[in-house]
């Protein structure tokens, strides 16, 4: 449902109808999927670039309600709006990189990017998402450094394969830091295979 005021997409509907908040995640997510829909894919920009960046920090809000920056305000923004975006990067560089121990190994650390702010976890959903984003920003290195990260801390996946938790620890359900999940080896994949899925061709 759009905000025809400022072309925004608000987060969804609830029991009591509309909600009245906008994710910039999902308007991100929106703006990918408009390609066929010009008209609406400007709106949805518009209040990405005019309500929710914060040209003082290059970064954007959360949401129309929440001032502060999840991760994937900044892999998303890169992987959608193309990468005049990458100077959002640092701002992820400079918060969001932690060490943690694996639940699931051990003895083992994880090192990669955080999805909130606080959190003492490693993210590797989102730490997918950023190796997809240097390869929009073209920083390949940077993209093959987080790969070489994620390739140390793998699980076993039943027999044969290998996947990611979704958190190395401090889990926010049962086994989202012990058993792999699927949108950790999607976005992993996405990034070894060159793929960026919120615009296949950004490169």
């Amino acid at each position: 449902l759009e905000d025809i005021s400022d072309g925004g997409i608000y987060a969804g509907f609830n029991s009591h109808g509309p909600m009245k908040h906008k994710l910039t995640e999902g308007n991100l997510d929106c703006y990918a999927a408009l390609v066929g829909r010009p008209g609406a894919r400007a709106g949805v920009y518009r209040w990405l670039t005019e309500k929710m960046w914060v040209p003082a920090e290059s970064r954007f809000h959360t949401g129309s309600t929440v001032s502060s920056t999840a991760l994937d305000c900044v892999s998303w923004a890169v992987a959608s709006l193309g990468p005049d975006y990458a100077k959002c990067i640092p701002y992820a560089e400079q918060h969001y990189i932690l060490s943690s121990p694996m639940s699931a190994c051990p003895g083992k650390t994880a090192t990669g990017f955080g999805d909130l702010p606080g959190n003492k976890h490693v993210w590797f959903e989102g730490t997918g998402q950023m190796i997809v984003a240097y390869r929009v920003a073209g920083r390949d290195a940077d993209a093959e450094h987080w790969i070489r990260e994620m390739d140390t801390v793998a699980i076993t996946a039943k027999t044969t394969g290998r996947g990611w938790p979704c958190s190395s620890n401090d889990p926010a359900w049962g086994g989202a830091s012990t058993r792999p999940f699927v949108a950790s080896g999607a976005w992993y994949l996405c990034g070894v295979w060159k793929l960026n899925p919120m615009n296949p061709s950004s490169w």
